[in-house]
Formats: structure tokens, C-alpha cells, sequence
């Protein structure tokens, strides 16, 4: 039931957010704690779980505001947030958490589990954002910059992004499930870095089938938006410049052979040479941290089915001595 949800949920997305940024969400009636954000940090074999909540404790909302950082630690994500339910004074709201952070540490079976925990929440919406960083609890301890809470500052940057460079992160609760179906699951989470006191969009980091593997900066961000169908219009920024993108498609030849892969890119900006290099030089850099950047093997299961039957118990090897060449029109 919840999976004929989440299509409904796409179409409401935008009230969402303007339901986070802009009006009261805060309201007297609601007094308690308003969850704005999860995050996951691990520590061995133990998971600790951060909750951002905004507490309310007088009518004029407005005047008595109170941010908290509540936290459990378990080895499971169920007991690490029975321990927060604990500590709370009052109960707390769910149905608007904005962000969810994992942290750097996190396993692939505890990330599994996280996602399975919020998956069996329904409070919780599938248009959540699910984002990244060195610490989770480092991340939402830092101060608010525009609004009440480190979740909802979160929203408003990527937003932002999406909307300066046209990047579409593709990092809601229900683009992240769609993903898990895949027989390749890549995942690119936002990244958010912290320093001094502060925090701030840096890239994204990349998982394989949950498993962290590689690390994007905003410039290496932008050529894998451009690659994936990320980004169709919008601004580049690369090797030091500003490049307009007016429109970008992409899309898999495998004719030569599943082993030498075309990646035919028809882009209508003046700077062609510099992304197609660049797009090469990224997917070597890849190959070397042993992840399917640009999810080739969903590709070659799409495309060619019967070719992936035979490759597709050793397709990690197989990827390592593929050979990328980027053709723009």
C-alpha cells in the first residue's frame, strides 16, 4: 500500500516544502516535540540515532521556540530511538522530518536497517530527503543559518542548488526505494561538510548497493549530473569557469560491445571538450574506487538482457577493464 502511496506523494512534494519553509508547521496546537531531522551515526556495533526536534512551549509560537538534539544509542535502530522516546518529555511529531543524515561510519546492514526502520514509519513521508556527512551528530549540532532547524536549513540549500545549477538530486524517500529495486543500486547522497561552527553543500558521496565508495566534489558532481540525466539545463562550474547549459541528454551505445561503451551526450553548451575529459577522466577515477558510477550495469540488464545473464555473477571484474568514450553532438 505504501509503494501506491509514494506516487501520490510525488504530486504533493512541493506543498511539502512549503509547508517546511515557509509556513507555521509550529503551531500551539501542535506544542511538543517537532521532529525535523533523523540522523545515523555508528560506533562499532552499535548505532547511535540523532532526532532534531523544535519545541513549542506557549501559545505565541513565535516567541518561544527551543531547537534540541535528542539521542540513543543501541544495536538496533528500534532500541537506539526507544531510548529517545524515553528521554523526551513530551511526545513527539514525525510527520515532519525534512532530512535524514548518514553518517560516514554507517554499514551497509545498519543502512539497510535504517531504511527499513523509516520505511515502517508511516508518519514518517517518502518525500524525505536522505543526505550525508562525516557525523550526522556533528551536522545537526551546528546553529541554524536561515530557519528553525538544521533539517530544514538542509532542504533550503538543496533547493538552492537545484534551482542555481539544475541538478536534480533525485534523494527523496521514494527515489531511494525505486533505486533498492535495481539490480545495480547507485546512490549519489548530498554531501554537507562543517567548519567553523558552520555547515555547507560540498558534492555528494557515492554508494553501491548501500556500501560508501567514492566522494564527488561540486565540480565532479556536475559532470555525473550531466552523464546520468541529472541535469538537463542549468549551470556548470569547471576548471575554474562557469559554463551555461542550455539542454543535456544522455544515453548508452553498446554496439562496439558491452566491454567498449559509447556515451553519446547531446549538449547545447559552447565548452563540449572540457566535460567530455572530464567525463572520461571521472569514470577511470571510479573504476579505481571499484564503483559502476554512472550505473553501466543497469544499463547492460535494460539494454541488452541476455549479455547481463552472462556477466552479471562477475560483473565487477568485467567493469574494471571496461572502456568509456564520450561522443558529443
Amino acid at each position: 500500500m505504501k509503494k501506491i502511496l509514494s506516487l501520490v506523494l510525488c504530486a504533493v512534494v512541493s506543498i511539502f516544502l512549503c509547508g517546511c519553509s515557509g509556513t507555521n508547521v509550529f503551531s500551539a496546537k501542535s506544542a511538543g516535540y517537532t521532529a525535523t531531522a533523523l540522523g545515523f551515526d555508528q560506533s562499532g556495533s552499535k548505532i547511535k540515532v540523532f532526532l532534531e526536534a523544535v519545541i513549542v512551549n506557549s501559545e505565541d509560537s513565535e516567541a518561544d521556540v527551543k531547537l534540541e538534539l535528542l539521542s540513543g544509542e543501541g544495536k538496533t535502530v528500534k532500541s537506539a530511538m526507544e531510548q529517545i522516546y524515553r528521554k523526551a518529555a513530551q511526545p513527539i511529531m514525525l510527520s515532519h522530518i525534512g532530512v535524514a543524515v548518514v553518517g560516514k561510519e554507517i554499514s551497509d546492514s545498519y543502512f539497510e536497517e535504517i531504511r527499513q526502520f523509516c520505511y515502517g514509519i508511516d508518519k514518517i513521508t517518502l518525500s524525505m530527503l536522505w543526505v550525508t556527512a562525516e557525523s550526522a551528530q556533528r551536522l545537526l549540532s551546528c546553529e541554524p543559518i536561515s530557519s528553525v532547524a538544521v533539517g530544514y536549513d538542509i532542504m533550503s540549500m538543496l533547493k538552492e542548488q537545484t534551482s542555481r545549477t539544475g541538478i536534480k538530486f533525485k534523494n527523496r524517500f521514494y527515489e531511494i526505494e525505486a533505486l533498492a529495486a535495481k539490480p545495480l543500486n547507485i546512490t549519489a547522497l548530498p554531501y554537507f561538510a562543517v567548519g567553523d561552527g558552520s555547515f555547507y553543500y560540498s558534492g555528494v558521496r557515492l554508494y553501491e548497493n548501500a556500501v560508501p565508495k567514492m566522494r564527488l566534489t561540486s565540480e565532479e558532481t556536475g559532470l555525473y549530473a550531466i552523464a546520468t540525466n541529472s541535469q538537463n539545463s542549468g549551470q556548470l562550474f569547471l576548471n575554474g569557469k562557469n559554463h551555461k547549459i542550455d539542454s543535456a541528454y544522455s544515453t548508452f551505445d553498446f554496439s562496439d560491445g558491452i566491454e567498449k561503451i559509447n556515451l553519446f551526450i547531446d549538449l547545447d553548451t559552447k565548452q563540449k571538450t572540457d566535460i567530455k575529459k572530464g567525463i572520461e577522466s571521472l569514470f577511470i577515477k571510479a573504476q579505481k574506487s571499484d564503483i559502476d558510477i554512472f550505473a553501466i550495469g543497469n544499463n547492460i540488464y535494460r539494454k541488452e538482457p541476455k549479455e547481463w545473464k552472462k556477466i552479471k555473477n562477475e560483473y565487477e571484474e568485467k567493469f574494471k577493464s571496461f572502456e568509456l568514450t564520450v561522443e558529443m553532438k
